[in-house]
């Protein structure tokens, strides 16, 4: 699979989970997201407020795919005037193919109140640890 075909699928995958939440199809979520057994079950309204929190990637702007090994990364941009928010959606290869990482590392994004140019969203992606593939604290 090619980076776009990748970045296609890790959008769709994502869109169709965030659906899911917000529709408070759970059997759905756990198609889409590695849930432990006995982790507790939302209610309606925590599900759609957890959907309303996930970005949604059809709102924003590509900026980039980051793959290394069996884990790869969408990074997209959303502007939120008068500034900007980068977010990140991690996924892990597995057997049933590309599927979101469980967990803290699923997703990470920065908001800066500042309208920043490509020049600085790149170096926030490369330098930012929130932003990296591995994520690290900043």
């Amino acid at each position: 699979m090619n980076d776009d075909e990748l970045a296609d699928a890790i959008e769709r995958t994502w869109t169709e989970l965030r659906q899911a939440f917000l529709d408070f199809r759970l059997e759905d979520v756990k198609k889409l997201l590695p849930v432990p057994p006995d982790a507790p079950v939302p209610t309606r309204e925590q599900a759609r407020q957890f959907g309303e929190f996930l970005p949604d990637l059809r709102r924003g702007r590509r900026v980039k795919l980051l793959r290394e090994g069996e884990r790869a990364g969408l990074v997209v941009r959303f502007e939120k005037a008068p500034g900007v928010e980068i977010a990140i959606v991690r996924f892990g290869k597995t057997e049933a193919g590309w599927a979101p990482l469980p967990g803290m590392e699923t997703v990470s994004s920065y908001a800066s109140d500042e309208a920043l140019d490509e020049a600085a969203v790149a170096k926030l992606i490369d330098t930012r640890g929130s932003l990296q593939l591995f994520p690290k604290e900043d």
